[in-house]
């Protein structure tokens, strides 16, 4: 965000990315788990569709994606690249229903294996953001363990896995 008002040629206060992080930390988490969970089956839920699997996974593909390439501050044609390997690492990996109620796991290398095919196109515009967002799923099995634990279902699990995701992009903003 500082990047972007630098750009824009507005005045950036010091220790305004620090604050603007903090401040918007909540936010991000809430829209972040939000949109993990509408992915996970709570929009198929609200809008009566039945079983709509891509347009859910669109719905967490195309702003996550955006929101990755907006923190890299990447080529614009990165963008689009992004959007589809978001989707894609959904498509070809799945999430974590294979987590639903098993006794904790302390590393999760298939949600590491999902992450880290989401992240790799921004190793072109921040390495350091490509592989701290693909190690970020190695704690997707703990999440999903902490929701089943705390809720008795996987949905909180999905709610958290959003949260992190972009807890942590908010970081790279």
């Amino acid at each position: 965000m500082g990047r972007a008002l630098a750009q824009a040629g507005l005045p950036t206060l010091p220790g305004y990315r620090a604050m603007s992080i903090l401040l918007l930390a909540p936010l991000f988490a809430a829209i972040g788990g939000l949109l993990y969970r509408l992915r996970g089956g709570w929009l198929n839920d609200l809008l009566r569709w039945g079983q709509k699997t891509q347009a859910s996974r669109a719905l967490w593909s195309v702003p996550t994606g955006a929101l990755m390439w907006f923190a890299a501050d990447g080529p614009l044609w990165l963008l689009p690249v992004l959007i589809a390997s978001n989707f894609l690492s959904l498509v070809m990996i799945g999430t974590g229903q294979y987590l639903a109620d098993v006794p904790l796991r302390p590393v999760d290398f298939l949600g590491c294996a999902r992450t880290a095919l989401a992240a790799m196109p921004l190793a072109v515009a921040s390495p350091i953001f490509a592989v701290a967002y693909a190690l970020s799923g190695l704690l997707h099995a703990t999440l999903y363990w902490l929701g089943f634990r705390s809720f008795g279902t996987s949905q909180a699990g999905e709610i958290y896995v959003g949260a992190l995701s972009w807890l942590l992009i908010a970081f790279f903003i």
